[in-house]
């Protein structure tokens, strides 16, 4: 059977020191597909109004994502992608989506 976009959740994740915005057109395009594309600011980058110095710990950092995937309830969640644009992060992806 085909699939399609139609709710298939997409969460855009930056690589380390980047943001969100890195993925503006790409939500935009992907939102347009009928998919449902959010992008997250990771702490202390794009948006997030926490300072560096005070991160302390990967749970800090990947906290601003782990909160957006708890949203996602559990049927969408299995047939969700995390995209991300560095390996180091695809580790705490690893992390987050726990």
């Amino acid at each position: 059977m085909a699939r399609t976009a139609a709710g298939q959740q997409v969460v855009l994740v930056h690589g380390i020191g980047g943001g969100a915005w890195f993925f503006f057109e790409v939500v935009t395009l992907l939102n347009a597909a009928g998919f449902s594309a959010t992008a997250v600011d990771l702490s202390s980058n794009g948006i997030s109004k926490a300072i560096a110095d005070d991160i302390t710990s990967i749970e800090q950092y990947t906290q601003p994502l782990t909160d957006l995937l708890s949203t996602i309830d559990g049927e969408v969640r299995g047939d969700s992608r995390l995209i991300h644009n560095s390996l180091l992060l695809a580790y705490l992806l690893v992390y987050s989506w726990r």
